[in-house]
């Protein structure tokens, strides 16, 4: 028996639960707020990007500054990945260690894949990439034909 495992033989049943408990509060943590965080930059940056289109009026009188929008929006979704990226490494660890302790504990053993953190980034590329795109087509459609409809 190696030195970790006789010492995880010597913990009490009464501190591997706690210790469990505790794993699945702050797994359960990690990835709610990776799905708030999520919802918050969706919305920021859809309201943000569609903004020029609300109001027709403004976009006629402050011409191109109207894309300051969009791309901030845009700048937003980039800073929040930057941060969200912090937010996925750590819940990749403590993911790592509650699906050793179903292993351990359950005999539950889980297939490696895509894995969530790749769909995340996945999801936020796809928004970045839309973002970009409705920056081209106000540019090059809905700007010059709101100005020349005055």
């Amino acid at each position: 028996m190696s030195e970790q495992q006789h010492g995880l033989a010597a913990i009490t049943p009464e501190v591997r639960t706690l210790h469990a408990e505790l794993l699945w509060s702050e797994y359960r943590y990690r990835h709610d707020h990776i799905w708030k965080v999520l919802f918050q930059l969706t919305a920021a940056t859809v309201l943000l990007a569609i903004a020029p289109y609300i109001q027709t009026q403004i976009t006629r009188v402050v011409s191109y500054w109207v894309l300051a929008l969009p791309i901030l929006g845009i700048f937003l979704l980039l800073f929040g990945t930057l941060l969200l990226r912090e937010e996925l490494l750590l819940f990749s660890q403590i993911k790592a260690r509650f699906r050793a302790e179903q292993s351990a504990l359950l005999g539950i053993e889980h297939r490696t894949g895509f894995g969530f953190d790749r769909f995340v980034y996945l999801y936020l590329g796809a928004l970045c990439v839309l973002g970009l795109s409705n920056l081209y087509v106000l540019w090059q459609v809905w700007i010059p034909a709101a100005i020349s409809a005055t």
